[in-house]
This record gives structure tokens, C-alpha cells and sequence, in this order.
């Protein structure tokens, strides 16, 4: 079983942090960071975070997530910040089509 890897960003970039604590504390103080996007959409909020840890290569440390509507805890996951601000994209353009959507 592969070990969990920790990150932190700097500079736009996610770097590994092999120091758990040191980790921890980064993610501790820089919540603003770790927030890449946010929208609401009607009922529906799409948010995007840096996750910070990853356990496969390449790592996925970036997650789209949707709460609310007939999309509700649909998510994707993304390598880089620009996979991750194109995948936010897409997902409230899903939301936005289906607005009119019943259920």
C-alpha cells in the first residue's frame, strides 16, 4: 500500500510537504488558500478546495464538489489549479442547465 503524500501551495503551485506537522499547520493557516472557487447557483453551491494529500500518481489534490440540487455531491477531481478552475467551470455550467430540472 502507498504511503499518503501531504502538499501545500505556494505560488499557485501544489508542493509536496513531507513534515506532517509542518502540513498541518500550513493547511491550519492557510484556509483562505485551500479555497479555489466558490458559486452559488440557486440552491446549489459549487465549490473547488485544494485537498492537500494525495495517495496515487499523479496526485489528485484538487476537488470540485456540488451541494444542493439534482446534482448534489457530484464531484471530480483534478492534478493542477488549471484542470481544477476549468473542471469548476464546467461543473456550474451543469448546475445552470439544470436549473430547470425537477427532483
Amino acid at each position: 500500500m502507498r504511503a499518503c503524500f501531504t502538499y501545500i501551495i505556494k505560488d499557485g503551485e501544489p508542493i509536496p510537504e513531507p513534515n506532517i506537522l509542518a502540513w498541518a499547520e500550513w493547511m491550519n493557516v492557510n484556509e483562505n488558500q485551500r479555497r479555489v472557487a466558490f458559486v452559488e447557483v440557486g440552491k446549489a453551491k459549487v465549490s473547488t478546495v485544494f485537498l492537500g494529500t494525495a495517495i496515487k500518481d499523479p496526485p489528485m489534490l484538487l476537488e470540485t464538489m456540488i451541494f444542493g440540487g439534482p446534482h448534489n455531491f457530484e464531484r471530480e477531481q483534478y492534478c493542477t489549479l488549471e484542470e481544477a478552475m476549468l473542471g469548476h467551470e464546467h461543473m456550474v455550467a451543469m448546475v445552470l442547465a439544470g436549473e430547470g430540472e425537477t427532483g
